[in-house]
């Protein structure tokens, strides 16, 4: 059963489903986003003999790394789960549980920041395929174009260089280019047009699968709220990944359940009265924190922290409720939030917080 790809997923489909159920989410997440293998660790061949199997779960190096100090846990319940799931099987057993990132190459567009970004090198290498392809199927004459050609090689190439990328064309020059295909390797047009696009594919395909949003660089230190520094940390993981729409409001829904989170840590319904005397919901983040900013900055020393406090505040609470979901939107909404655990945090320590 463990040998065979599609039983195991049968398996991890079931133990996902299984850890939804009771309520690990965290472990489910982590299962559906891995890419899971298994090989034979040990065989034991007394009574029949026995398969001691060795389950791989690849995951992004950014999933790893948020829970890396969490791993030998999540391994373990895994594990357990997996045992249910092969009870009476005695042929096949689980030997270990190994979690680990996945090793590719994370393309860093902050490194070419001030010469391309992802969207425009992309153009740019369709540009220099359609250069190629088209001085070798009868369009322009090499030498219109040739110019062009060398300085936009040179660009790529040095960009490529930075991304750490191997650049797939050697063609320098295109009287290089014309040199090849006119040797009798590439007789006719349509193999010259599949021989560039082969070329370019791979990396192409790699670049556009990689993420080229910003990390947010806000500082945070860690408030010993449960809750609030996971999901600060959650919100900073899910931002550095985010490319669609979809992927960015679901970032502004993180933040607004961080805003509620914060509340109920600080919020003392007893001595935090709402400045317009309604009761604050156990989901009115606004509500209560308004009040617990204005009872804690209270005086005319304060009146500069407390504008400061509540107009974080107010653009925190504004952005988390927006539908629109665009990168800018939901850029600031992360460092909205963020500066509003630091602000309530230090107000709360009542002492100096060095980031």
């Amino acid at each position: 059963m463990l040998e065979s790809q599609y039983e195991l997923n049968k398996l991890f489909s079931t133990v996902i489903k299984l850890f939804q159920e009771q309520g690990a989410n965290d472990i489910s997440k982590v299962l559906k986003a891995a890419v899971i293998s298994s090989e034979v660790g040990h065989y034991d061949n007394w009574n029949g003999g026995t398969e001691y199997y060795s389950i791989y779960i690849d995951v992004d190096a950014t999933l790893f790394s948020f829970y890396e100090d969490q791993l030998s846990i999540i391994e373990e319940k895994i594990k357990e789960k997996l045992e249910i799931l092969l009870r009476g099987v005695e042929s096949e057993k689980i030997g270990a549980i190994i979690i680990r990132p996945v090793v590719k190459q994370y393309i860093d567009w902050t490194s070419v920041s001030d010469r391309t970004a992802k969207v425009d090198f992309l153009e740019k290498l369709n540009r220099i395929k359609s250069i190629l392809i088209s001085v070798a199927t009868g369009g322009p004459k090499i030498q219109t174009v040739n110019e062009e050609y060398k300085n936009l090689y040179k660009e790529l190439y040095s960009i490529f260089e930075t991304l750490q990328l191997n650049n797939p064309n050697r063609y320098k020059d295109l009287w290089e280019w014309y040199g090849y295909w006119s040797s009798g390797d590439l007789p006719s047009y349509q193999s010259r047009r599949k021989y560039i696009s082969d070329l370019y594919i791979d990396v192409i395909d790699q670049i556009e699968k990689s993420s080229d949003t910003v990390p947010i660089d806000q500082p945070f230190e860690i408030t010993g709220w449960e809750r609030v520094d996971r999901g600060v940390s959650e919100i900073r993981k899910r931002m550095s990944e985010a490319q669609t729409e979809e992927q960015f409001q679901a970032v502004g829904l993180l933040s607004r359940e961080v805003f509620i989170s914060l509340a109920q840590e600080v919020y003392d319904s007893e001595i935090h009265i709402s400045t317009d005397g309604v009761n604050a919901s156990k989901t009115d983040a606004k509500r209560m924190l308004d009040a617990f900013l204005s009872y804690e900055l209270v005086g005319p020393s304060n009146v500069a922290y407390r504008r400061y406090a509540k107009s974080a505040l107010d653009l925190a609470n504004d952005l988390t409720h927006r539908r629109s979901a665009s990168i800018h939107e939901a850029s600031i909404c992360v460092i909205a939030v963020i500066s509003l655990v630091n602000i309530v945090k230090v107000i709360t320590n009542k002492s100096n917080i060095r980031f």
